[in-house]
């Protein structure tokens, strides 16, 4: 907040924006977000976005250790950054079809804001193409670290999803097997890194079928004017607890996409796991 008054921000907005952007929150209160604001503004919003995507147990360890350099190098962190860095690079190859007029830190602010799930915004999105959507919703599906304020599948799961993966080929050509796997830089005993994989699937593949279902439901509903590209970003956006949009979700929508996009805001926040089992739950004291 001082960050944002000190700069030029009015002070109602700069206690605002201070929250949102740390909670990754993304509700702003001027009508373009942080499309008015002057650079160094948007620069301060990126790193209060990338702060609230860190979890807040790496900066206790942080605090605790005093390793200043541990704390980049920790896996999740990494991936936050390499992932910033290559999604805005494969946003700036597109860029011939973006009207911009901020170049790649326009590019780079909203793959921040996707990425922390924090709905900020420098320009409109209705005009830029599938390609470059698909970019930011990957962004948004992968969301900042567990322990953080975002949203999203979370980046720990992913790298134990993909650590998985790698794990289950090397088991193809090993001649003895493990008693012990390294997993996002802890040390797992074989089963219970089974079982941490199987979780990171299950919630992935949870969120695949509902954003799949989402998208269906809000494409009957929404008209041909709009792509299933840009319905699967108004859909992942809502899952992701984001808040950026291509002009889908307005005043004028009808009630169907209303109500589909409250239910996954709500069963994005609320983790798609804890929501299935919320549903299963009659079905299983029936059988009893």
């Amino acid at each position: 907040m001082l960050l944002f008054a000190a700069l030029g921000m009015p002070l109602w907005e700069s206690l605002n924006h201070g929250m949102t952007a740390i909670a990754t929150g993304g509700f702003s209160v001027t009508d373009d977000s942080f499309g008015a604001y002057s650079i160094a503004l948007q620069i301060v919003a990126m790193i209060l976005m990338v702060m609230g995507a860190i979890s807040f147990a790496t900066y206790h360890e942080l605090v605790q250790k005093r390793h200043f350099w541990e704390f980049f190098w920790y896996g999740p962190t990494r991936f936050l950054f390499a992932g910033l860095i290559v999604a805005s690079i494969l946003l700036w190859l597109f860029r011939l079809e973006i009207e911009s007029d901020g170049g790649y830190f326009t590019l780079l602010f909203q793959v921040t804001s996707a990425f922390g799930t924090a709905g900020f915004t420098t320009v409109s999105l209705s005009d830029w193409n599938s390609a470059s959507l698909a970019i930011l919703i990957v962004c948004m599906l992968i969301g900042g670290a567990s322990g953080a304020t975002t949203g999203g599948v979370k980046i720990d799961r992913i790298l134990l999803l993909c650590r998985g993966i790698g794990w289950r080929f090397e088991r193809l050509f090993e001649k003895k097997s493990r008693s012990q796997i390294l997993i996002n830089d802890e040390v797992y005993d074989i089963q219970t890194a089974r079982l941490q994989v199987e979780s990171a699937a299950t919630l992935v593949a949870l969120w695949m079928i509902t954003a799949l279902a989402g998208c269906l439901a809000l494409a009957s509903v929404c008209g041909e004017e709009w792509s299933f590209t840009q319905v699967g970003f108004e859909v992942m956006s809502a899952m992701g607890s984001v808040g950026l949009s291509v002009g889908i979700t307005n005043s004028d929508m009808p009630s169907v996409g209303k109500w589909t996009l409250i239910f996954l805001m709500w069963a994005g926040r609320l983790e798609l796991i804890a929501v299935f089992a919320l549903l299963w739950l009659p079905f299983v004291q029936k059988n009893k």
